[in-house]
């Protein structure tokens, strides 16, 4: 066997099974045109490489990116926050925390310089000293300790003299146990969309005090920690990604209905309810969805309660699993004797 068109059987006539049988160890290599060569990938990625080397030994279970929502695709709370409190939840899997003083930020939705996704605009309104937006990443010990992890994201600003810095940090619960932080140098905006990288190292998460029996309490926060700015002015970014290795590689768009599953792992909307056929009614109500990371906290949505001919007067025996609720709807004073139905909105919380 001496070239391609020997293996493939003569011209046009495809794989001949024969042919497979006793191959040596260079007939592949013969295929290329010399034994003597080795098939390699590249140690950066290019327009033309299919495949790096980061892409192959840092494997997050078929993902690069282990920011959840990093292209601000999923909105389930709402698209605008004036004043952010500390401790609030904006976008889907991103958090806004105070550090430092009595700084104040709008947030919106935007829509402006990402190739028609979205991004998270903050925009300064009162204050000083400094805010950071977060994202805790579930697990720790997916990471090693003193490991380089790779942080990416677009960005601009309307403020020449707007600089950012990135930061990990590993703790438990909210707060209870945390590692000094490991900080970027000071990231100077511009006021043209830009690709920026910085590359980290993974804080030594073995200090924490945390039962391994519970890992999905342990986290890994990624903050972008911004400081006071002129009123009014803005900083928007998307397409942030968090990958192991020291190579910024280009951002991983996931499908939509993957990304929106992810999110739904730590919040979601549920519908509960059903219908009667009398007028004085008590009856449960019973909804499965896809498991959540720990039993979550459920908060009635008013915007999302219906109730046909009668509003129904409480509800209450609230049961939460992982993956289920359970409760008791109520109504006792009389009216029209006919069917009656009630469905009850809740927002489900299970956020790290």
């Amino acid at each position: 066997m001496s070239n391609l068109t020997d293996f493939i059987g003569g011209s046009g006539s495809g794989l001949d099974a024969d042919k497979l049988d006793g191959l040596d160890s260079t007939a592949f290599a013969k295929i290329q045109g010399n034994n003597t060569k080795t098939f390699k990938v590249a140690n950066a990625v290019n327009d033309d490489e299919a495949v790096s080397k980061n892409q192959l030994t840092n494997s997050n279970f078929g993902f690069k990116n282990y920011i959840i929502n990093g292209g601000f695709d999923i909105w389930q709370r709402g698209t605008y926050w004036t004043g952010l409190a500390n401790a609030t939840y904006t976008a889907d899997r991103w958090v806004v925390y105070d550090a430092v003083g009595d700084i104040k930020y709008d947030f919106i939705r935007n829509a402006g310089k990402f190739d028609g996704g979205y991004g998270a605009q903050y925009t300064w309104k009162s204050g000083t000293g400094m805010r950071s937006v977060v994202q805790f990443i579930e697990n720790v010990t997916q990471f090693k300790v003193g490991e380089k992890v790779t942080v990416s994201f677009d960005a601009y600003t309307d403020s020449d003299l707007y600089s950012i810095n990135v930061a990990t940090q590993c703790l438990v619960d909210t707060w209870d146990s945390t590692t000094p932080e490991i900080l970027s140098s000071p990231i100077a905006l511009s006021n043209t969309k830009t690709r920026y990288s910085v590359t980290l190292t993974i804080p030594d998460w073995t200090s924490l005090n945390f039962d391994y029996a519970y890992l999905e309490n342990t986290k890994l926060a990624l903050k972008f920690d911004m400081g006071p700015s002129t009123n009014g002015k803005n900083f928007v970014f998307s397409n942030v990604q968090l990958e192991k290795g020291s190579v910024a590689t280009p951002f991983e768009q996931r499908p939509y209905g993957l990304e929106m599953s992810l999110c739904q792992r730590y919040y979601k909307k549920i519908t509960v309810g059903g219908r009667v056929d009398h007028i004085d009614w008590t009856f449960d109500a019973t909804t499965d969805f896809a498991r959540m990371r720990t039993y979550p906290t459920a908060t009635l949505n008013n915007s999302n309660v219906f109730s046909s001919n009668l509003n129904y007067d409480s509800y209450g025996n609230v049961k939460i699993l992982h993956d289920k609720i359970a409760l008791r709807i109520n109504k006792t004073n009389g009216g029209t004797d006919e069917a009656c139905e009630a469905y009850l909105g809740f927002d489900l919380d299970a956020e790290l």
